[in-house]
């Protein structure tokens, strides 16, 4: 999921814990919890891109 948030222009604003917050210009701040050891949920993953950040499926799966 980082990565592909890194792909869109986001980069790692603070970090306490596991919850990151991500910022992009243009594009709206992203906060969540993070594991480097977990897998994320595919169905989270689309929240993330095409609920909070607005993108559609294909730029979804373009950055993927």
């Amino acid at each position: 999921m980082s990565r592909a948030l890194k792909r869109l222009g986001y980069v790692i604003d603070r970090q306490h814990g596991s919850h990151r917050t991500m910022k992009c210009s243009g594009r709206p701040d992203i906060l969540f919890s993070y594991h480097d050891t977990a897998s994320i949920a595919p169905g989270a993953v689309r929240k993330i891109l095409m609920d909070d950040i607005g993108l559609s499926e294909r730029e979804a799966l373009s950055c993927l």
